[in-house]
């Protein structure tokens, strides 16, 4: 989940849904999900500054890290998702 200060919503990762939740602070209501990759499992507020201000832009993290969403927060839609390349960060090796 991730609170963003100047729009007094709270953003939550839905993974079965495949959508990002928006609830409103301020009247305590769920608005319209937003439709994102696979299986969403993390966000972060993207750009941010050093003081810490949030920009409007939110990233969200698909199945895994296979690819990531650009989530407008002015139109509330997904405007970009991004494929990551499947690397492989380990080796197995063995020795008789």
């Amino acid at each position: 989940a991730l609170y963003h200060p100047s729009r007094d919503r709270l953003y939550l990762t839905n993974r079965d849904r495949n959508q990002v939740e928006v609830f409103s602070l301020a009247d305590s209501s769920f608005e319209s999900a937003i439709q994102v990759g696979s299986r969403p499992w993390g966000l972060a507020a993207w750009p941010r500054d050093r003081d810490g201000t949030m920009g409007d832009t939110l990233l969200i993290a698909n199945s895994g890290g296979t690819s990531l969403s650009y989530v407008s927060l002015a139109t509330g839609r997904e405007v970009f998702r991004y494929p990551l390349p499947n690397l492989i960060a380990y080796s197995v090796s063995s020795t008789l």
